[in-house]
């Protein structure tokens, strides 16, 4: 039976479930329901009635409950039997309470979970080493079977990947192959474009030292203007002269015209020789002497007109063969001078272009050798994939 200290115990227990002692005088069904889930959950068990714990004295009679409360007997029953095997409790104790067998059943579970908890901290405490042991083994284990887990699911996938790059590695040794090829062929090409290059330096060479010696040979521009200016010279030296032979063929007409007329006039006097007195045919002989005079100075600028008109004509030539010679040579130094511009534009042009497939022939080269540097890393690699596979696999197979 419980006492008044076996009810204050339960209620500082069960603050959630307070026992008056008018519950254990007038028991009622709702009350130990309410109790004994609240009991039961006390050992962690979960507990979830179909119905509310309220202060309702009656359950409402249907299946589901029915059943609850047939489970509920059976849990509370087999707490009595663990204490002693001869006390039981039944259904029909659990909706038709009463005093003595509530206050019975309530005594007993009530010193069983003073036992329980009297106990548990030791028996605990002892199977505190063993469950954590059965723990760690535990954690062991799963730790190992998702390592395993992991590690054959890298095994699949390293196993898919090596046969995917093993599918690969024919059509990548064809590609190595091609990428060689063409990388043999592309060097051949670079060599002739290389000897090409040196071939266009050397011939451009040739032509600047050509250019060199036309240089050399066709007139300075110095040496132009000297001849240009020698040119003007004689230019007016010949108008000069022209000017003075123009002057001396007035002055020889002016003193053929006088001769002329000296002679009519000697004619004349020896003529009238007879008549004349012999002052004036002393006058008339000065004047004689002086007209032969005249006609001395006249045989003299003639020839001095001669010899002027012949330099004239030799300086003319001479002229004329220094222009002529002047034109021919610019001509044929601008002929070359263009000539040799045409051939090196050409040249350069043509160094350029060989410049400019060079550099593309270096540039695809230089993107052969990484493609052939990528074709070598990708063989490494699946080779060095295939032996740790191996090696894997060996292992595995001596374990």
């Amino acid at each position: 039976m419980l006492t008044k200290e076996d009810v204050e115990g339960w209620n500082k227990v069960f603050a959630d479930c307070q026992i008056k002692q008018s519950d254990l005088t007038q028991p009622t069904e709702g009350f130990l329901i309410r109790a004994l889930v609240c009991y039961i959950r006390r050992f962690g068990y979960k507990v979830e009635p179909p119905f509310p714990l309220n202060k309702s004295d009656t359950v409402e009679n249907n299946r589901e409950n029915r059943l609850f409360l047939i489970r509920l007997a059976r849990q509370i029953d087999h707490f009595l039997k663990i204490t002693d095997k001869s006390y039981s409790f039944t259904y029909y104790e659990l909706i038709r309470p009463t005093p003595k067998k509530t206050s019975h059943t309530l005594y007993i579970l009530l010193n069983y979970l003073f036992y329980y908890n009297m106990y548990k901290e030791e028996v605990f405490k002892m199977a505190q080493e063993p469950i954590q042991k059965y723990h760690e083994l535990k954690a062991q284990i799963e730790r190992q079977q998702r390592e395993n887990e992991l590690k054959a699911q890298q095994s699949n996938e390293l196993k898919m990947t090596v046969d995917e790059l093993t599918k690969k590695l024919p059509q990548l040794r064809t590609e190595h192959r091609e990428l060689a090829k063409r990388k043999a062929s592309q060097d051949e090409s670079l060599q002739k474009l290389k000897e090409s290059c040196e071939e266009l330096s050397e011939r451009l060479k040739h032509l600047h030292e050509q250019k060199r010696s036309l240089q050399k040979k066709v007139v300075a521009d110095e040496e132009s203007r000297e001849l240009q200016k020698h040119i003007d010279n004689i230019k007016a030296d010949i108008a000069r002269h022209k000017e003075m032979a123009n002057t001396s063929e007035n002055s020889l007409r002016e003193l053929s015209n006088s001769v002329e007329l000296m002679q009519r006039l000697k004619k004349e006097i020896e003529n009238a020789r007879d008549i004349v007195p012999l002052r004036l045919i002393d006058q008339l002989k000065e004047t004689n002497k002086q007209l032969e005079k005249a006609m001395a100075d006249e045989r003299t600028a003639q020839e001095r007109r001669s010899i002027l008109t012949q330099n004239i004509e030799d300086e003319q030539q001479k002229y004329e063969t220094l222009e002529h010679q002047y034109v021919t040579k610019k001509q044929q130094f601008e002929v070359k001078e263009k000539a040799h511009k045409e051939s090196l534009q050409t040249l350069h042009e043509v160094l350029k272009e060989k410049t400019d497939h060079l550099a593309k022939l270096e540039k695809e080269e230089h993107a052969l050798d990484g493609q052939i540097d990528e074709q070598k890393d990708i063989a490494e690699y699946l080779e060095e994939t295939i032996s740790e596979i191996l090696t894997t696999y060996v292992i595995s197979e001596y374990q």
